[in-house]
């Protein structure tokens, strides 16, 4: 009975160890999600490239014109 106890007291005792390299690996992985740009802020990119871009085919045109590459009607 008492090798038992001594068995499960090893056990618990590497159970132990482990869950501390996982404790440590999941304060890593938190720390580097908040330095991971945020929904919004990804949003806000993507409305404002449409935003560019789609100025630029409106006004492709005007652009062209003012660099010369097609002549004035």
């Amino acid at each position: 009975m008492q090798t038992d106890m001594s068995e499960v007291k090893n056990e618990l005792r590497s159970i132990d160890d482990r869950l501390r390299g996982v404790e440590t690996g999941l304060a890593t992985l938190a720390e580097k999600v908040t330095h991971l740009p945020s929904k919004s802020y990804i949003v806000t990119a993507l409305i404002l490239m449409l935003g560019v871009v789609g100025a630029m085919i409106g006004y492709a045109e005007t652009i062209q014109q003012f660099l010369g590459q097609v002549p004035a009607p």
